[in-house]
């Protein structure tokens, strides 16, 4: 499987829980505001954004090249184990040399394909 192929609610709720609680979050913006007022329509993947994310700031936040060195290693087990339940290529490697995260979210965005503003609550079609 292509990670672009996943379900609308998949995807929504991976991005949901990627930028929720960071304290390195994307910048203002309407799309990432829209995002975090999303509804969670798949649990299991907003967690796995919300532990990709914690993986994240950790390698930001590590203050030694000992902390550096275990952080990366729980990045890349942990892009993995994404890669191998929602498909290739999704979580940037360390190796790459690119920002860590989902692939393309901050540079072209993870964007959906039927997202529909209802009310005050955007849902995943």
């Amino acid at each position: 499987m292509r990670y672009l192929d996943l379900p609308e609610q998949t995807r929504l709720s991976l991005l949901r829980g990627f930028v929720e609680r960071s304290w390195r979050t994307p910048g203002p913006g309407a799309d990432t505001e829209a995002l975090l007022r999303a509804r969670i329509g798949d649990p299991v993947a907003y967690e796995d954004g919300l532990r990709l994310r914690a993986a994240v700031d950790a390698v930001a936040a590590a203050g030694s090249f000992a902390e550096l060195n275990v952080a990366e290693r729980v990045y890349d087990d942990l892009a993995r184990e994404l890669d191998a339940r929602y498909g290739t290529g999704l979580v940037v490697g360390i190796d790459e040399g690119l920002e860590l995260g989902l692939r393309g979210f901050r540079c072209q965005g993870f964007a959906t394909r039927s997202s529909v503003l209802v009310g005050e609550e955007l849902v995943a079609g």
